[in-house]
């Protein structure tokens, strides 16, 4: 038997209208006016992406806190590369793997210091985009 063939799914909702009914949304439950509505969408945004923010503090703090150890590590690493000059891929190894277990031991993760830029940035972002997309008479109306 011959099996029909199935249409291509189609995206029937886009990124832009989905900011845009989010605002509309929150304004109509809240009933405050567009001037009021947009800083508090903004505000709810940026409230909703703290915890981001605080975990970046905390692996800064840590990272802080394993410094010493990594400088010595470096100077390690410099005097292994004088002592012997032809093995510069044997130190790359060894302080590679020094940096990455002072790091474990210290549980830091400098990737996490990102974090806020890498939450805020597309939240504003879409929120922005869905400012954009509210038709005119919506914002003269309240």
């Amino acid at each position: 038997l011959a099996r029909r063939a199935r249409p291509a799914p189609r995206l029937t909702r886009t990124f832009i209208p989905d900011a845009t009914q989010l605002l509309i949304d929150a304004q109509a439950v809240t009933g405050l006016p567009w001037y009021a509505t947009i800083p508090c969408a903004t505000l709810a945004m940026r409230s909703a992406l703290v915890p981001a923010s605080l975990i970046a503090r905390r692996h800064g703090r840590r990272i802080n806190l394993a410094a010493p150890h990594l400088r010595k590590l470096q100077q390690l690493a410099a005097e292994r590369s004088k002592e012997k000059p032809d093995d510069k891929i044997g130190t790359a190894r060894l302080l590679t793997t020094g940096i990455n277990g002072i790091l474990k031991l210290h549980h830091a993760r400098p990737s996490f210091l990102l974090l806020p830029f890498a939450t805020t940035l597309p939240s504003m972002i879409y929120l922005a985009l869905g400012v954009r997309g509210l038709p005119g008479d919506a914002l003269v109306e309240g």
